[in-house]
C-alpha cells in the first residue's frame, strides 16, 4: 500500500484529487471546521469511484455534532475499540475497495449506529455535553421544560445511568459522552 496522509480537509481533498487513491481512511474528528463526514462528501464528489472507510473513536457518527449529513453511500465505519487486529482494518479497506459504491449498511455486523438514542436523545446528548441548561435546550429545540426532562430520562434510561440522591446525572451524562467518544474523563 502507497499510503499518504494530510493534516486538514482542505489538504486531504487536494492531495486526493492530485494523487487517486483507490480507498480514503477518514477519521469523523477533523478538529475545528469541517468533519470527516464532510470531508467524505467532498471526495465522494470529486472522486466518485473512491473507497472510504471510517475509523474513529466516536461509537457513533452523530457524536460529531447536530445536523450532520448521512455517511456516503458505500462507505463503512469502524470504532477503534471495536477491533483488535490490523488484519480486521486490511479487511475492511479491501470491501471499500474491491466495491466502493455497493449499497450495504455502512456498520459491519450491526442495522446502524451502536448507540440507540433517536436522533432528538443524541442531540439533547450533545447539548447537555455542551453544557445547556433545561431552559437553553428547551429555547433551542422549542418545546417546553417538562419535555426536555423526560427526554433527558429516556437518555439515561438507554445509556444505564440510573438516577442517584449523590451523583449528579448531567455530570453521568456528560461523562458518558466522553466515553461513546473514546474519550476519557480526563479528556
Amino acid at each position: 500500500m502507497d499510503v499518504r496522509s494530510a493534516s486538514t480537509a482542505r489538504e486531504a481533498l487536494a492531495l486526493a484529487v492530485e494523487c487517486r487513491p483507490s480507498v480514503a481512511l477518514v477519521d469523523l474528528d477533523l478538529g475545528p471546521g469541517p468533519t470527516g463526514i464532510d470531508l467524505a462528501h467532498a471526495l465522494r464528489k470529486a472522486l466518485p469511484a473512491l473507497g472510504i472507510c471510517f475509523l474513529t473513536s466516536f461509537r457513533d457518527p452523530r457524536l460529531a455534532g447536530p445536523g450532520i449529513p448521512p455517511l456516503p453511500i458505500g462507505s463503512l465505519y469502524l470504532c477503534k475499540a471495536d477491533f483488535s487486529h490490523i488484519d480486521n482494518l486490511i479487511a475492511t479497506i479491501s470491501v471499500v475497495e474491491h466495491a466502493p459504491l455497493a449499497r450495504r449498511a455502512p456498520f459491519p455486523g450491526a442495522a446502524g449506529p451502536t448507540v440507540k438514542l433517536t436522533d432528538t436523545q443524541m442531540e439533547v446528548l450533545l447539548l447537555v455535553g455542551e453544557g445547556a441548561t433545561t431552559a437553553e435546550i428547551a429555547e433551542r429545540r422549542g418545546v417546553g421544560d417538562s419535555a426536555v426532562e423526560q427526554t433527558i430520562a429516556r437518555i439515561c434510561e438507554r445509556l444505564g445511568i440510573p438516577k442517584h440522591d449523590v451523583r449528579n446525572q448531567r455530570v453521568q451524562l456528560v461523562q458518558a459522552l466522553h466515553q461513546l467518544r473514546g474519550q476519557t474523563s480526563e479528556s
